[in-house]
């Protein structure tokens, strides 16, 4: 019989949930940016279960995120985990605090996330992207962005997600970008499962050297005693 034992919970026999309850997007890392909320109410970034996760967002810590823009044809607005940028480069950077802790999305949901609070870079991100802060709040999923110097995501609109036509047929860049990552994986893992059994082979072949030389010992003594004889 299986014992489950949990640490951590707020009430006896009940679990942590992995998943904030009342998620929108449950399998997939997304940030909603608040649009215009009227005067003297204050506009947050707001990181969903998976992308907490995705950017190091613990609950009960506070967190610093730092943002960057990718101008040209296709803008986008990149963000980090302060943590990870360089120490030699942090000093004159503008990074953001993040809440504490999950906080509440809105009247209409249960849908709980960690939060920026700046009313001012809500308006930027609308400003940069050309988005209209009166339609209300706008979506963003959170995409890998291919950076050599720092583990970066790009926000990239949701329902504007690039397809691309595989053998398999369409994906999206972050079907492929998981993909790629799971294939990784897979064979880091036959890897370390090759490496072992080479590992147990080359082990064999010393215990099998070891014996033909002790064998070869015992014969010469053997010899030289019949010699004396």
């Amino acid at each position: 019989m299986e014992t489950t034992i949990i640490f951590g919970s707020k009430r006896l026999g009940q679990q942590l949930a992995a998943v904030s309850s009342g998620d929108k997007y449950s399998d997939r890392a997304v940030v909603t940016v608040e649009g215009d909320k009227g005067a003297r109410k204050s506009r947050r970034l707001l990181f969903n279960t998976k992308a907490a996760q995705k950017l190091g967002l613990d609950n009960g810590e506070i967190q610093e995120l730092v943002f960057a823009s990718v101008e040209g044809t296709n803008r986008q607005v990149l963000v980090a985990n302060k943590s990870l940028v360089p120490s030699a480069d942090q000093e004159n950077i503008v990074s953001y605090k993040t809440s504490k802790n999950r906080v509440a999305n809105g009247e209409e949901t249960k849908e709980k996330s960690k939060a920026i609070t700046s009313s001012f870079f809500c308006k930027e991100v609308f400003s940069f992207l050309g988005l209209e802060e009166s339609e209300g709040a706008s979506e963003f999923y959170l995409n890998t962005y291919p950076a050599n110097d720092i583990e970066a995501y790009a926000l990239v609109p949701v329902g504007q997600e690039p397809v691309i036509e595989t053998n398999s047929g369409s994906h999206t860049m972050s079907d492929v970008q998981e993909s790629v990552t799971t294939e990784i994986a897979k064979q880091e893992a036959a890897d370390n499962i090759l490496d072992e059994e080479v590992k147990v082979e080359a082990e064999a072949i010393e215990v099998v050297e070891e014996e033909i030389i002790m064998v070869e010992v015992q014969s010469d003594s053997d010899d030289e005693a019949s010699e004396w004889d």
